[in-house]
This record gives structure tokens, C-alpha cells and sequence, in this order.
């Protein structure tokens, strides 16, 4: 925390040494506006490739019309460089916006940053306070005769801008001694003081909330990192793998996994690791699914199997049982054929329908037989022909034996030469 001159007091005639040189109503508003002076960056030597190095609290009027301002330095280096005295004056950095219409008229001046600097261009702007210590002061003499103020322009700036760097006016030796060995006697009052802490201590206040606020979302932010890292480096092992003649342009993605916890910026490091983290939640799913789709496939392939080997066993079933209907039927015309004949014969008495079980498989057990020529005629015991023929004694047969009839047959006959036995006479015929 430093305490700073800025700006010296304007000329009391209203002139301008410099076209940056800011009037007593510009330092009056300086905090005013979009353009004002609190929260600006503050620099080394105007350089903004050396990078911000702190920034500017508030800014007022002190009481002799200079321009004062309150900022914080938290660069180290730049710590340094106030704290061993190498650079305790300072620079404004204005820029003037002029209209080219109205032949180079002044529009407005608003302030760019603060320079901390080893010679400043105008006089008397100085460090006075740092870290709550005095360790300077002003004194404004009158300039010597013959001294004149010189404009300085900075060439690399545009013609609309031009930073205020200004040379500082000649002073005597003895002048030089007196403001060296001059006490101070500058002075603010009590109130003044007590509003310049309440505001530095309601901006610590502000800071240490805001600070622990973003403490808060870092924590959160990297226990989310922390739970995606296991995800994140099985994502990055795979690529690896699949991907293994790239290898060493990949290489790097592998320290980025296993520092995902401690990466440094969160900003850049959460929407990366959340982005792998739902891909490799999409690719798992997918795998999922596509295993599950292959069981599937595999089960329904099984049934399909066994489906037509049912189909090829009911087809094989179907033709047997064809080919045994078509064998019945064959043989069921075929008794009937020969039921017609025994029938024209007067072999048997009753006709039977062989389309009927009944007919076929057994005899009817009494009474009414389904498909009987004569239903109500008592059935006739059957008369086996051949049996019939020789219980009627014919010639040749004698005590119910089959033998040679008394016919004069060369085979069967018992008058023919030879022998008369039945066993010849079989002989004979085959």
C-alpha cells in the first residue's frame, strides 16, 4: 500500500506546460467516470510488456491542487524496486482525444495507468507513503529565470495520444538542499484520515470475501477434477493405445491426467476434463448397448435353430404320416376289392367298410355293425372252405387225411407208376 503525487498542481494562469497536462477541474473529477483513475493498472516505465505490476485504489485533490492517489504494488519485483529506493517517482499515463473536424481541439483526456519510474517528467510526483511509512516529500519553489518548459511528445504514440512525459525544470543547488532538509508540512485532518481507513478497511473487507468466495468454487472445482480424473486418464490410455504411432505427439495429454487435481487453471483445465469425461461416458454407453444388442442377436439366432429343427421335424413327421395315409388308403381299397369278391362269390354274407376302424382293427362285439349289409340278420359262424371240402369225404381223402385221389394223374392220380406218396407227388411239382 503507497501512498502518491501524480500530478503537480495546474498553473495558476490556466495554461498547459504539456498537452497532457490535466487543469485543476480534471483533477478534481479524476475519480469520476468510466475514464477516472480508481482501478487503473499500474506499470514500470509505461511498458505494458513487463505486465501489471498493481492498481490504483482512489485518487483526490490534495490541498495544494496536486493530484494524489492510494494503490497497491503486488509484484515482487516492483516491491522491491520502491522498497530500496531505485523507483519512487512517478509517471501518468494520459491519453488526449482530439477532433481532426475542429482543427485539433481537445475532446477529452482519460487516464490509461500509473508508471512507477526511476525519473518522472513532471516535477514533484513522487512515492510520499509506503506501507504506512513516509519516504518523501514535495516542495514547489518558484522556477528560475531562464528556465523554460520544453514539450516533450512521444513519437511512437499516435497523433491523438501522446503520453505525458514532460522534463523536469532545472533547480539550485540551493534549492536542491532546502527541500532535502525542509520538514514536512503537509497535514490532513482527523476526519479525513478516518474516511481514507473506513474505505481501505471496507475494501479489505470486500477483497478477503471475495477471496474466500473464490477459495470456495476452486475447492469445489477440483473435488469435481478429482472425480473425473480416474475417467479422464482411462480416456487418455486408450488414445494411446489406439493411436500409438502418434505417441510422442500425444505424450503430453498424460501429465495433464495425472495433474488434473492440481492443474493450475481451472478455467481452462474443467472444460476440457469435463468434455473427455462425458465422451468417454458416451463410448461406454454405446459399448454397453452393443453388447447387450450381440446376447440378443446370439439368443435369437438359438431360437432361429431350434426352430428349424422343429419345422425339419414336423416336416419329416408330415411326410411319414403322407406316406402311411396313403398306405392305408392303398390297402383299405384293396380289402375292399377283395370284400366284393368273396361277397359275388357268396363266400361271405356280410359286407364290410374298411374307411371304418371298426372294420379294420376289430370284430363288432354284437348287435348292429356301422356299414353291415344285413343289420338285423343274426351273424353265421364262419366255414373255412378248405376245411369244409375235406370233412366231406371226397375221393382220395380218408380218416381226414389228404392223399392221392384213384384217378389215373401222373402226379396225383394213385393208379400213375411211381411212387404214391404225397411227398412224392410234391416232388414232382417243383
Amino acid at each position: 500500500m503507497c501512498a502518491q503525487i501524480a500530478h503537480p498542481p495546474p498553473r495558476r494562469d490556466g495554461k498547459r506546460n504539456n498537452i497532457a497536462d490535466l487543469s485543476a477541474a480534471e483533477i478534481g473529477t479524476s475519480r469520476a467516470g468510466r475514464h477516472g483513475l480508481p482501478g487503473r493498472p499500474v506499470l514500470v516505465e509505461h511498458d505494458p510488456a513487463g505486465g501489471q505490476v498493481g492498481h490504483v485504489l482512489t485518487s483526490w485533490e490534495g490541498p495544494g491542487g496536486e493530484l494524489r492517489v492510494e494503490g497497491v504494488l503486488s509484484d515482487p519485483t516492483a516491491i522491491g524496486h520502491v522498497a530500496s529506493g531505485r523507483m519512487r517517482e512517478l509517471s501518468l499515463g494520459t491519453s488526449v482525444h482530439t477532433d481532426m473536424a475542429r482543427g485539433g481541439a481537445v475532446m477529452m483526456r482519460s487516464h490509461d495507468e500509473l508508471s512507477i519510474c526511476e525519473k518522472a517528467a513532471r516535477p514533484g510526483c513522487i512515492i510520499t507513503e509506503y506501507d504506512g511509512k513516509t519516504v518523501g516529500t514535495s516542495h514547489h519553489f518558484a522556477k528560475p529565470r531562464g528556465a523554460r518548459a520544453t514539450r516533450y511528445v512521444d513519437k511512437s504514440l499516435s497523433p491523438l495520444t501522446q503520453v505525458d512525459h514532460q522534463p523536469t525544470s532545472a533547480m539550485s543547488e540551493a534549492d536542491s538542499a532546502a527541500a532535502t532538509t525542509a520538514p514536512a508540512t503537509e497535514s490532513f485532518s482527523a476526519d479525513y484520515v478516518a474516511k481514507l481507513k473506513a474505505e481501505l478497511e471496507a475494501k479489505s473487507a470486500s477483497e478477503a470475501a471475495l477471496k474466500s468466495k473464490f477459495a470456495s468454487y476452486e475447492s469445489r472445482q477440483r473435488a469435481q477434477l478429482s472425480e473425473m480424473q480416474p475417467a479422464v486418464q482411462a480416456w487418455i490410455k486408450e488414445g494411446l493405445d489406439a493411436g500409438h504411432e502418434f505417441k510422442h505427439e500425444m505424450e503430453s495429454m498424460v501429465g495433464f491426467g495425472d495433474n488434473l487435481h492440481q492443474a493450475s487453471n481451472l478455467d481452462s483445465a474443467m472444460p476440457l476434463a469435463r468434455m473427455i469425461s462425458c465422451h468417454s461416458a458416451k463410448i461406454k454407453r454405446e459399448r454397453e448397448e452393443f453388447s447387450q444388442a450381440s446376447g440378443a442377436a446370439e439368443a435369437l439366432g438359438k431360437a432361429n435353430k431350434e426352430i428349424d429343427t422343429l419345422k425339419a421335424d414336423v416336416e419329416t413327421k408330415t411326410a411319414r404320416i403322407n406316406e402311411l395315409e396313403g398306405l392305408v388308403n392303398e390297402r383299405t381299397t384293396a380289402l375292399e376289392r377283395s370284400n366284393e369278391e368273396l361277397a359275388k362269390a357268396g363266400l361271405v354274407k356280410e359286407k364290410h367298410d374298411f374307411s371304418l376302424a371298426t372294420s379294420r382293427e376289430a370284430a363288432p362285439t354284437g348287435g348292429s355293425t356301422a356299414g353291415s349289409v344285413s343289420r338285423d340278420a343274426p351273424a353265421a359262424p364262419f366255414v373255412d372252405p378248405l376245411l369244409s371240402f375235406v370233412q366231406k369225404g371226397s375221393s382220395g381223402i380218408t380218416n381226414g387225411r389228404i392223399g392221392l385221389s384213384a384217378t389215373n394223374h401222373h402226379i396225383l392220380g394213385a393208379g400213375g407208376a411211381g411212387d404214391s406218396g404225397i411227398e412224392a407227388a410234391l416232388r414232382m411239382a417243383f
